[in-house]
This record gives structure tokens, sequence and C-alpha cells, in this order.
């Protein structure tokens, strides 16, 4: 079930099991413009380009193939590249060649022609990465090719076996194998668990975001990033088929998961504003049943045991959410017990609500953010 909340320019759809209370999402609304544009703060691909799903899983191929780098990199807080079996680094030319099998990308030979295609354009992705310049003797941030050049050949010693030669510039390849820009375990988990790109690209933006807890982004960059063109016009089509999906699917199977509002102006069937309430791995499918469970009950006997308005009493379930239900629960059952056994509490009503109210409020600010563990 979804409720509405005014805002000073429209209103904000928020679905019941929101973990945003009113006062912030009115904050979030009136202050999304003063807000910093978040762009790619922990990897250097750039989820806004039309990605075929071969091509991310090339890219996992390439970062699985340069594990022992990355590994060594982690534990030595280092940032270099060597040659190994594969890959070959070209120091004079400031290039690094990466050589796997066609096959290793698991197609089906019927769809070779498609993986080539697909291989080939790979040099047009732009990524964002840092590289240093002589004349100016500094480091630069801008866009470059995410290779420079892809070829397929037959395999001398197999001519049966064909080989797709991937050259990257040498600042690619030690972001590729920086802890820094590290996205493996991400790619990985996505390409595994999740059947739609849509759902792929949604899952890493939520992982970058996930330390703030919330990811903020309108509606319009919203549909750029994910490349919808012109599909899913209405967002009637674009909610169920691609965020909706897209939640049930992170519920389900990832370390993190969102929860969806929206805010619109007046007049207007789209959205301007989506606010992405970010979950981490300890909230699995049955700690949000349980959640549901426990905060129904707590509805339940304000309700029908204690007769405060149904209103009232949504007002303050809706702020009960995921991270700290098992706390208002234990909470709410000792203000019960409290009440119940004193008489010097005359609106016990009115009691419940404002003692309930600070003691959520309390909790809000009572633990700092958790880095979560996104590698």
């Amino acid at each position: 079930m979804n409720h509405k909340i005014k805002t000073d320019i429209g209103y904000c759809v928020v679905s019941d099991d929101c973990a945003l209370d009113e006062e912030e999402l009115k904050t979030l609304a009136a202050d999304i413009k003063k807000q910093p544009k978040l762009t790619q703060p922990n990897f250097f691909i750039d989820m806004r380009y039309d990605y075929k799903f071969i091509q991310l899983q090339a890219l996992l191929k390439i970062t699985e193939l340069l594990q022992p780098v990355i590994q060594s990199n982690i534990k030595n807080k280092t940032s270099g590249i060597a040659n190994m079996d594969c890959v070959s680094v070209y120091q004079e030319r400031n290039e690094v060649e990466i050589v796997l099998p066609l096959a290793s990308f698991g197609v089906l030979r019927h769809y070779y022609e498609e993986l080539r295609a697909a291989l080939i354009a790979m040099p047009t992705i732009q990524v964002d990465y840092p590289k240093w310049s002589h004349q100016f003797r500094k480091t630069l941030h801008g866009k470059g090719p995410l290779c420079t050049y892809v070829a397929i050949s037959r395999d001398e010693k197999n001519k049966r076996r064909e080989l797709v030669h991937f050259f990257f510039p040498i600042e690619v390849a030690a972001c590729m194998v920086t802890p820094q820009f590290g996205f493996t375990r991400l790619l990985q988990r996505s390409l595994e668990k999740f059947k739609n790109i849509y759902t792929t690209k949604i899952y890493l933006q939520i992982c970058r975001s996930a330390d703030a807890g919330k990811w903020v982004v309108s509606y319009s960059t919203l549909r750029k990033i994910l490349c919808v063109g012109n599909k899913f016009r209405r967002y009637y089509d674009f909610r169920n088929r691609i965020l909706k999906e897209a939640e049930n699917a992170l519920r389900g199977n990832s370390n993190h998961w969102f929860g969806l509002a929206e805010c619109f102006k007046k007049g207007e069937q789209d959205p301007y504003l989506l606010i992405f309430n970010i979950y981490s791995a300890n909230n699995r499918q049955n700690s949000y049943d349980e959640y549901n469970r426990l905060r129904d009950k707590m509805l339940s006997t304000m309700v029908d045991s204690m007769h405060i308005t149904r209103a009232t009493a949504l007002a303050l379930t809706r702020k009960v959410n995921i991270r700290n239900y098992n706390y208002v629960w234990r909470k709410h059952n000792l203000l019960i017990a409290n009440i119940a056994g004193n008489d010097e509490v005359l609106d016990k009503k009115a009691y419940y609500v404002s003692t309930m109210e600070r003691i959520i409020e309390t909790e809000k600010y009572s633990k700092l953010a958790v880095q979560q563990d996104l590698f």
C-alpha cells in the first residue's frame, strides 16, 4: 500500500514499508537542488553507457584474470600491474594486452556472431580515469576509451580456437587492479543472479550509495543511467517493469536492496524525484517478513486495543523501518506494560504516542553510519 505526503510544490508517493518519515521526505524533496550530484564514486565504469550484457561479462572475465594482481595490490596497498599468463605490459607505449579465449565467455556457438560484435565494440565505451600530464606536472581527470583496440585471431596451436585480444591504456588497466576501483565481486554477483541489464545497473548504483543509506536521483537522470531510450514512456510501465522487478530481485538475492519513495509535482504524472532507501546485507527476506509482521502487530495494538486513531497509528508505524524494528518492538512492549500498571498516566493514548515518537526519534540518531562491505 502507498500513501501521499504533501510538499510545497506537490506531493510524494511513499510505500508503507518505506523507512523515510514525513519530515525526512519533505527535507529531501526541498533540498534536492542543493545536493551534490553523485556520479561514479567507487568505480570507473559509467552505468549511463548502453552496455550489452556480454560486455559486462567481458569486464568480469578480465578482472577475474587479474585477481592475483588485484589481491597483491590489496595486500601491499599498491596499484601496479605486471606481466603474467595472458597479460602483457608494454611500458614503452603505455599499453596492456589481455588475451582471452572466445569460448571462455560461455556463449553457445550459434551466438558467436553477436558475441564478436559486442566485444569488437568495446573501444567505443567511455570511462573516467586519472591520467598524468607531463606538461603541467599534475594528474588530470577526464574520459577516455575503456580499451583502445580489440581483435579476434586464431590460436596458432589450435586453429579451431579463437582468441580475443584486448588492448588497454595502462592507466585504465591500473584502475582495474586498484582496490579503489574494484568491482569484480559486484559484477559477478549481479551477472549471476539478475536477469536483465536494468537490475544490474540499479544494483551497482545502490552499492555506490550504500554508506549514505539513500540514493536520491531525478526520474529523468535515472532514465539516462538505465539507457531506456523510448522504452517504457509511461512512468507506470517504467515503475512496474524496471523498478519493481529490481526491488524484488535485489531483496531476495543481493547484499543491498531498496524501498522506493516517489515525489510528484502537482498535476504531473511523472515523478520529478526518486528516493531509494537502501538496506544492507543483514536485512534478508526473513528479516523483511518479520519486520512487516511486528509492525502490523504494533498497528493492531494501537488501533484495536488502545483505540488510537488509525491515521495516528499509521503515521507512527511508518517511522518504523527494517533497521530499528526490533528495538522499537521491544520498547513498544515495555511501554504497554508500564502504562497498564501505572494509574498516574491519565491520558494513555497521548502518553503512548508521544513516548513512542521520542523513542523512534532518539534511536534514529543513536548509531553512526556503518561502512558497508561492498567488495
